[in-house]
Order: C-alpha cells, then sequence, then structure tokens
C-alpha cells in the first residue's frame, strides 16, 4: 500500500514571519517615509521575506499589496501600502525593544501549497496578492 502524496501537503492562506530588522527611510526631497523590514519566515522553510510599508491616504483596494515569490531564490519581497495612521502605530511600536521578536502575519489572496516540510511544492505563483497585514508586538 502506497502513501498517498497529498496526505503531507499543507494548503497556507498566510505567510508568517518574525521581525528581524527594520529601517525607516526618507525618500526624496519631501522625505516620504516608508518602512523596509526583513523577515523569517516561520512557515515556509528556509525563506525570508523582504517587506516595503509604504503609507498612503487613501485605502479602496481589495488588495493591500503584492508579494513576489522567486524560482531560485529563498528571499520573498512584499510591497505593502497600510493608512497612514496604521503605519504611525506600526512605527511607533518599533520604537520600543520588545521582550520578544515582533510576529507578523500577511493574508495571501491565492493559497500557496507547501509538504508536509515547509517546502513549496511546484508549480507555486511567482506573485500573489496581499489581502491584510497583522502584527503581533510582545508586551513582556
Amino acid at each position: 500500500m502506497g502513501l498517498d502524496p497529498s496526505a503531507s501537503r499543507e494548503r497556507l492562506s498566510c505567510l508568517q514571519m518574525f521581525l528581524q530588522s527594520a529601517e525607516l527611510r526618507l525618500i526624496g526631497a519631501e522625505a516620504r517615509a516608508e518602512i523596509e523590514i526583513n523577515c523569517e519566515l516561520t512557515n515556509i522553510a528556509r525563506s525570508n521575506c523582504q517587506i516595503r510599508l509604504i503609507p498612503v491616504d487613501i485605502m479602496g483596494r481589495a488588495t493591500i499589496g503584492h508579494v513576489e515569490i522567486p524560482f531560485n531564490r529563498p528571499i520573498m519581497r512584499a510591497e505593502i501600502s497600510i493608512s497612514r495612521a496604521s503605519f504611525d502605530v506600526f512605527l511607533e511600536n518599533l520604537r520600543a525593544e520588545p521582550a520578544r521578536p515582533i510576529a507578523i502575519v500577511v493574508a495571501l489572496e491565492d493559497e500557496i501549497e507547501t509538504n508536509g516540510h515547509g517546502d513549496f511544492l511546484v508549480p507555486y505563483p511567482s506573485r500573489v496578492g496581499i489581502l491584510d497585514l497583522s502584527w503581533v508586538f510582545p508586551l513582556k
């Protein structure tokens, strides 16, 4: 009797990660703010994600950004637009030194399939829309 290959598959609707580093960038003469975040994924094996957070005045789209998933490198790149109020709250909380790493959860527009070890199953999308973003700041 053979093993069912689909038994060890997992469908992920979000990317879970821990923040490793963050930088505030002020772009151009107008000093447009954005935050560059480097994270280690916890639900995808051997992967990192670089997130670019951009504050916007009006949120009106179904997706708030996208994540690029390269075929031959373990570094994903995401660009996410959030409200200025959310951006300011996030930036203020980054200034404190948390007791544990900050957790980030990125909700995806389409599911990604992995094996039981957290490796992508081929074929997988090279670009996925982002529906939402959540973070957890440890208090103690």
